[in-house]
């Protein structure tokens, strides 16, 4: 009998799905995480992989000017419900960057569930409503909750040029083995978004938000990558590298206008 069960498990084990082993660089991973997201134990692979890269490059000088990731594949935002037609991935500026907040994870949490996401950028933001649809905003701070996503309707405005656009956001708990606690987010928009009469165009943008436990501090470090491509007029001036660090720039700047918010309690 002792036979026949151990047979058993080892013919489970043998038809038991393999964890799809996550790169170890810093520029790959995000691309990763963004398209396993739904695999949460192949997720957590990743997240083990990322979170000693973080500690030890969050003070670099990489870290505040950013890391430049390579485009996003079609294999990677397959997974994502968007009305976007054959996104023209090659045409995609990504960037990454990391800092520390004094805040705790779980403060960061909260901020989640907010209707009201304005703070997070309010130079940037004319608005950001945010619904959560599916999972318990109460119960996801402290983490009994491990999932929740989000609809949300943004207007960006710059210049005097507002671009309004939804936004679909997705947040999840992440515990895995050897490392801390973390709140990974990925995002993408629903279709392109426009200025009024056109001329300024958000055609696609794709990102992976985390918030790690910052085992050092008792805070939090926060992570950004996002890839995106912004039709105007201005870009046959402004070089490639511009672009970039505006992108790294707009960033930083939610890193640090949440933890304005959170200081205000």
């Amino acid at each position: 009998m002792r036979a026949v069960l151990f047979l058993t498990l080892v013919g489970l084990a043998g038809c038991a799905k393999k964890r799809e082993p996550a790169p170890a660089d810093l520029e790959e991973i995000a691309a990763f995480m963004f398209r396993v997201w739904e695999d949460e134990a192949t997720l957590e692979g990743g997240m083990q992989n990322l979170a000693p890269l973080l500690e030890a490059n969050v003070d670099s000088d990489e870290a505040e000017e950013g890391w430049i990731l390579t485009p996003l594949s079609a294999e990677a935002i397959s997974g994502v419900d968007t009305n976007l037609e054959d996104p023209q991935l090659d045409l995609l500026l990504g960037a990454a960057v990391a800092a520390r907040s004094p805040f705790t994870l779980e403060e960061h949490a909260a901020t989640l569930v907010l209707q009201d996401q304005v703070f997070s950028n309010p130079t940037n933001y004319a608005a950001y409503d945010r619904d959560v649809w599916e999972g318990d905003s109460g119960t996801f701070p402290p983490g009994d909750t491990p999932l929740i996503r989000t609809r949300n309707d943004v207007e960006t405005q710059n210049f005097g040029v507002t671009v309004p656009y939804i936004l679909l956001k997705d947040y999840r708990w992440i515990r895995a083995r050897g490392i801390e606690d973390a709140v990974i987010g990925r995002a993408w928009i629903e279709d392109v978004g426009c200025s009024p009469g056109g001329g300024n165009c958000l055609m696609q943008s794709w990102s992976i938000d985390l918030f790690y436990r910052d085992a050092s501090t008792g805070g939090t470090i926060r992570f950004t990558s996002t890839w995106s491509q912004i039709e105007s007029s201005l870009n046959d001036v402004i070089s490639e590298r511009v672009r970039l660090a505006a992108l790294a720039n707009g960033m930083h700047q939610v890193f640090e206008s949440s933890d304005e918010w959170l200081a205000e309690g």
